[in-house]
């Protein structure tokens, strides 16, 4: 193997399967209209769905105000631990449904109860009202959309799979950036009239989205659950899966708490923080291009890491306004790295065919990770008064990155285990 060539892991496929892998990625070619409206709906719905995903941190930081103000961190944050637990522990469903059906027989009815959860959330006024409309059925909606949406751009892209999972997932990036600031000036309208203009702007980008999306390959019988599951013996994906866990459920520590933080420290611009976090992520979700060109796994790995280093050496000693504005910036690239190359690492070692299922098992094997590390995070931080809850939150979040970064590495060099080898 050269150094620049790629090599594929499919250790849970047959070495029939192996070979039609290799057939395929020979035959494919990147591009076509139907491949360029994939990515362009695919942006649409991250900018709903992994937006308002991202954007978890000013309803904690607003209800903590307002609705729910006698309820602790931890339990406001449970909201989104079990949010982001159904979003990716549907990918396991979500994720067949895509191989054996297609991508609208996810997307439009997630469509559907992602607004509806928008609409009822306007209505809540009781802890569990919230915890059912904006947790539960959010989740739900959310992890019909999102296997499709992550996965497709890598099927259409096969040889410039980085680059199309980047741009696709760049509109979270923009989401991001757009919806704290949108839903802060809309709560000064009140937070029920906030909440259905919010549920209108989705069921419109949502709507373009089921437009635009289209399917790499035609339907095909889904692959047998127990024959998915043989994915744990593949120590390639079993790595891979577990470092993606790790990293994704600690690098959400400073996002979901950056607002909240610029509270306690009296920024007068405490509303832009996230923003500012992640809009500095889209320069990161365009960077994960480069993978294609050093290698999809090398440059995950160190984005973890860079990830894990940062929120140990610049979150958890600052002290002022000014500083964490500062790290909203240098975080942010780092941050949206993480979270654009594992798919695309997860389509390098999978044949088309299994894109979807395994992409989904691994999102599912996420879930009770997230579900655990924001309530803990929020209970470290309601447990310890002031600045110190905060930092010591951000050594939890770090050292996930970290062992994170760790296995992914391990896979990496599961593939190859020359250190300049492009992977």
């Amino acid at each position: 193997m050269s150094l620049k060539e790629e090599s594929p892991s499919t250790s849970c496929a047959s070495s029939e399967t192996e070979l039609g892998l290799k057939q395929e990625g020979q035959e494919e070619a990147d591009g076509g209209r139907a491949a360029w409206m994939t990515l362009a709906g695919a942006f649409c719905a991250m900018f709903v769905q992994f937006g308002l995903n991202n954007a978890f941190g000013v309803f904690q930081a607003y209800y903590e105000a307002h609705q729910l103000s006698h309820y602790s961190s931890s339990t406001i944050g449970w909201l989104g631990g079990v949010q982001q637990f159904l979003f990716l522990a549907g990918g396991l469903v979500s994720g067949r449904l895509l191989d054996a059906y297609g991508p609208h027989a996810c997307i439009v009815p997630g469509s559907v109860l992602l607004v509806s959860s928008l609409l009822l959330t306007s209505f809540c006024k009781a802890y569990y009202h919230f915890m059912l409309a904006q947790a539960v059925l959010f989740g739900l909606g959310a992890a019909l959309i999102f296997t499709p949406v992550i996965s497709l751009p890598s099927q259409h892209f096969p040889r410039r799979r980085a680059m199309a999972g980047a741009l696709a997932i760049s509109g979270s990036g923009l989401g991001g950036v757009c919806w704290p600031i949108i839903l802060s000036r809309l709560f000064d309208l009140g937070f029920g009239w906030a909440m259905r203009i919010a549920a209108l702007i989705a069921a419109v980008l949502l709507a373009l989205a089921c437009a635009l999306i289209r399917p790499r390959f035609p339907p095909r019988a889904p692959t047998p659950f127990r024959a998915t599951l043989l994915c744990f013996k593949d120590p390639t994906w079993l790595l891979l899966a577990l470092g993606a866990s790790l990293a994704s459920a600690g690098a959400f520590t400073p996002s979901f708490f950056i607002t909240l933080r610029a509270t306690h420290l009296a920024s007068p611009v405490a509303a832009y923080a996230l923003p500012l976090l992640l809009g500095a992520s889209m320069l990161g979700r365009l960077a994960a291009s480069l993978g294609d060109v050093i290698g999809r796994f090398n440059l995950n790995a160190l984005a973890t890491a860079g990830a894990g280093t940062l929120i140990l050496s610049f979150w958890v000693p600052l002290s002022t306004p000014g500083q964490l504005m500062g790290f909203a910036g240098a975080y942010g690239p780092f941050f949206g790295l993480l979270f654009s190359l594992n798919s695309p690492c997860m389509a390098q070692i999978s044949v088309p065919s299994e894109v979807g299922a395994r992409t989904g098992l691994m999102f599912a094997l996420n879930a009770p990770f997230n579900l655990v590390a924001v309530p803990v995070a929020g209970a470290i931080v309601a447990a310890h008064p002031g600045e110190q809850g905060f930092r010591l939150a951000g050594v939890f979040g770090g050292c996930l990155c970290l062992a994170g970064a760790a296995l992914i590495l391990g896979a990496r060099l599961l593939i190859d285990p020359r250190w300049k080898a492009k992977v």
